[in-house]
């Protein structure tokens, strides 16, 4: 017998069908919902987006300007919130769903694949602090897919914990082979939480859109933060990144270390008062998991720490489903895990 539940956001009743829901994998967390939209809502919001598809982009660091990647290939549009009734019903939905309140998700991006075009493994929550300003950090990411694919276009999970327990065969693309993977079904919706439970970023939640081989693929995307999105940002300037900042200036690190605390004119960081929205930083955007590696920092107390990082890097771009380039960031992520690696190198050896 169906069980069928009826949340009330905003005024509308949604339905919400708990036995279509299936959680594929624990680390990460992420579920599908199998026919989530109707035929008519997927077909709705491509017409709404197809006039006015745009070069997906990514963000540049150095500049905080938007660029165009060979890593994000696809073209898109966004949705204004509400924009009309379907819209805003999908909306509630996807709260319901959720359990996250509406207003801390950003507009809906309707997105169009092509032969060929891909977005290569990223993550979706954020590495810098200028980008947490508004809702902060983005806690789950709903993605809809509105259309069947022929071949390819399969959402991958390359650190999924379910990656070996599933079966693929000749229909799968070469790239679904490299993790967990879900394809794409025209109506079904997934939803993976880009944070754990307690707040702190998984890494696991590493994902990609794979080559479209045959066909086309289109999607809509709704991302969710752990605050209002509408919300207007503080105009401070100023960020600490870590709560130890104030206690680091105060003992003179800022003077002792000042290629690092400080920050040059090719890596600024974001302690102390130093670190500000016009200048994103490059290597200090590190994941809050990643504290103890600026903490090594700071008890080897070397000049030149960046340097040191440089053999690691290079062997990092070269690794297969990482973004090759250090300054380029899908809205503030940028040089993912290779931090584990100069954890290694940057830990005193046992004496």
């Amino acid at each position: 017998k169906t069980s069928i539940l009826k949340l009330t956001t905003n005024s509308l009743s949604t339905p919400i069908d708990p036995t279509r829901v299936t959680q594929i994998s624990w680390h990460p967390r992420v579920f599908i919902y199998r026919n989530f939209l109707t035929n008519e809502e997927c077909d709705h919001f491509i017409s709404l987006a197809k006039d006015s598809l745009e070069k997906s982009m990514v963000t540049d660091l150095e500049t905080g300007e938007s660029i165009e990647s060979e890593y994000r290939t696809s073209t898109g549009a966004f949705l204004n919130k509400a924009q009309d009734e379907v819209v805003a019903n999908v909306e509630a939905r996807i709260a319901a769903w959720t359990f996250l309140p509406e207003e801390n998700g950003e507009p809906m991006q309707i997105l169009h694949y092509e032969h060929g075009q891909k977005y290569e493994p990223h993550f979706d929550y954020f590495m810098d602090k200028v980008n947490q300003e508004i809702g902060g950090h983005r806690v789950a990411t709903v993605l809809m897919y509105l259309s069947d694919v022929d071949k390819g276009g399969e959402t991958v999970f390359p650190r999924s914990e379910a990656a070996d327990s599933q079966p693929k065969g000749d229909d799968w693309s070469n790239c679904a082979k490299d993790g967990y993977a879900v394809k794409p079904k025209k109506g079904d919706a997934l939803l993976f939480f880009s944070l754990h439970i307690n707040a702190t970023t998984d890494r696991l939640s590493l994902h990609g859109s794979c080559p479209v081989i045959e066909g086309e693929k289109w999607s809509a995307t709704k991302w969710i933060h752990v605050r209002s999105y509408d919300s207007i940002p503080s105009a401070e300037k100023c960020i600490d990144m870590y709560p130890e900042c104030s206690s680091w200036a105060a003992s003179g690190e800022c003077d002792k270390n000042p290629s690092y605390m400080v920050g040059t004119e090719e890596y600024r960081d974001q302690h102390t008062h130093f670190g500000d929205k016009d200048h994103p930083d490059t290597f200090g955007t590190i994941d809050p998991q990643e504290a103890t590696h600026q903490q090594r920092f700071m008890e080897l107390n070397k000049i030149e720490e960046h340097q040191m990082l440089m053999p690691i890097l290079s062997e990092w771009k070269q690794m297969r489903n990482h973004v090759l380039d250090p300054k380029v960031s899908h809205r503030g992520v940028l040089l993912l895990p290779f931090l584990d690696d100069a954890l290694k190198l940057l830990s005193p050896k046992d004496s």
